[in-house]
């Protein structure tokens, strides 16, 4: 039987949460269960993983395939696991993360359907405060359409995700969309993953996704982030040289316009973050990334830019410092202002 999707799970020593995540890939029927893959992409971890995985193979051996590799980093394993997929669909799903039990439900659907890119919704899981965030947007959900035809005014610049997308896998393959290697943040791409080549979307009602957050080390903590804004840049640079390369003349005027919110976002955050974060050579960080943006391929993406366009009027040396003056000014008042709760 052709497999319908590909999930693919990279882990590397995370026996504390596989278990959650591995089960919650396990059906009740067993003939739905033959619909998909799930590739287990162990990279060199030390701890019990492979254990764990190696169990779900052995009672499951037509859903579940465990691959052993060397240590390569997250992007290493979703690229291993996009090259062995053999489902017409592929999504990822990260080893300390977990699918809802409406994944029963998605499959029956996706099985269905044949479109470029399937939306779902996400549940934030805050596992230090104890708090739960269901992401919905206000737009009609069940609705399968062509991009051209969608209203991304409606939806925020993070709607393509890894966390809240399927993708054809042919789409991918086609358009040679990778993960970095070697880095953090290395699904930065993926924000723009569906452009150009993807033609169709379908949005689903359906909460697939639970995305845990607030654990110690992740890579989306404050402090982590702070120390990996160098790998950080490397991928949003992936991102800007991708959609730079597109003609945006080509592209439908909906397209554009939400590509555009995508890039100058993008272009904003790294300079923001080399501004608020303070590091020994944040100011030259800085200059380095705004005349990079200053290349002529991205001049058509970068009106609105908030970030560069102050920039682009008056990058003197006294402005700069009246910048980084006020960011510090603002981390003094919020570590006085936390200091007595």
């Amino acid at each position: 039987m052709d497999k319908v999707l590909t999930i693919v799970v990279p882990t590397y020593n995370m026996e504390r949460f596989l278990d959650k995540c591995l089960s919650s890939l396990v059906l009740d029927e067993a003939e739905q269960m033959l619909l998909y893959e799930v590739l287990v992409v162990i990279d060199g971890a030390t701890d019990r993983s492979e254990a764990i995985a190696r169990g779900y193979e052995e009672r499951f051996p037509d859903t579940f395939r465990v691959i052993a590799k060397e240590n390569g980093g997250h992007g290493s394993c979703c690229n291993r696991g996009l090259r062995e997929a053999k489902g017409k669909y592929i999504h990822f799903l990260d080893s300390d993360d977990w699918f809802d039990a409406e994944f029963a439900d998605y499959l029956r659907q996706l099985a269905s359907l044949d479109v470029d890119v399937v939306q779902t919704r996400r549940v934030d899981e805050f596992s230090d405060r104890g708090v739960t965030k269901v992401h919905r947007y206000d737009i009609v959900y069940g609705q399968c359409c062509q991009l051209a035809d969608f209203d991304f005014n409606r939806v925020d610049k993070s709607f393509f995700s890894i966390h809240e997308s399927t993708f054809r896998t042919a789409l991918l393959r086609d358009n040679h969309i990778v993960f970095l290697e070697g880095c953090s943040y290395d699904d930065t791409i993926f924000r723009v993953a569906p452009f150009p080549g993807a033609k169709t979307l379908c949005v689903m009602d359906v909460c697939l996704y639970h995305y845990l957050q607030g654990r110690p080390g992740q890579s989306v903590a404050r402090d982590v982030k702070r120390r990996k804004l160098g790998q950080l840049e490397r991928n949003i640079f992936q991102l800007l040289d991708y959609v730079a390369a597109m003609d945006a003349a080509a592209l439908p005027e909906n397209v554009a316009g939400f590509l555009h919110r995508v890039f100058t976002d993008h272009a904003n955050r790294i300079l923001r973050n080399y501004i608020k974060v303070k590091t020994p050579t944040r100011r030259q960080d800085v200059m380095r990334c705004y005349q990079a943006l200053c290349q002529s391929g991205y001049r058509p993406w970068i009106a609105g830019s908030h970030y560069f366009e102050s920039f682009d009027r008056n990058h003197s040396s006294w402005k700069l410092s009246c910048r980084f003056a006020y960011y510090d000014y603002l981390e003094f008042l919020y570590r006085l202002f936390h200091s007595f709760h």
